[in-house]
C-alpha cells in the first residue's frame, strides 16, 4: 500500500474557499447584509406608516441570509477538516487519489469563480 494525495480534499478545500468568498460578499462587515438599507429607511429615507414594519421584515431577511451563508461556510470547513491529506492505495478511499474536480475540468463555473477570486 502507498499513501497518495487526496485530490478530493483539494476540491473540498476549493469549495471551502469559495463559500468564504460568498460569505464575505454577502456580508463584508460581518453583520446583517441588509443593515445599511434598514438604517437609511430608519433615518428618514422613507417616511410612511409601513416603513417601520418593512425595516423589521428586511432586517429579519438579512439575518436569515447571513445565517444561511454562515452555515454553508461552516459546513464546508467541517467537511474539509474531516478529509485526510493522503489516502491509502489500494484501499476503501482510493477513488479520492484519482478524483477529478468536475467544475475545474473544462472551464466550469466553479473554476471561473475561483480564478476571479
Amino acid at each position: 500500500m502507498t499513501q497518495e494525495t487526496n485530490k478530493y480534499r483539494e476540491s473540498v478545500s476549493q469549495y471551502a474557499q469559495l463559500t468564504q468568498l460568498y460569505l464575505d460578499d454577502v456580508s463584508p462587515s460581518g453583520g446583517n447584509p441588509c443593515q445599511k438599507i434598514c438604517d437609511s429607511v430608519t433615518n428618514g429615507a422613507w417616511e410612511s406608516p409601513a416603513a417601520d414594519d418593512w425595516v423589521v421584515d428586511i432586517g429579519d431577511l438579512g439575518t436569515r441570509i447571513k445565517t444561511i451563508f454562515t452555515n454553508q461556510d461552516d459546513e464546508a470547513d467541517r467537511a474539509l477538516g474531516e478529509e485526510p491529506e493522503t489516502v491509502e492505495v489500494p484501499g476503501e478511499h482510493e477513488w479520492k487519489a484519482t478524483w477529478v474536480n468536475p467544475f475545474m475540468s473544462g472551464g466550469g463555473t466553479l473554476g471561473a469563480a475561483l480564478a476571479m477570486a
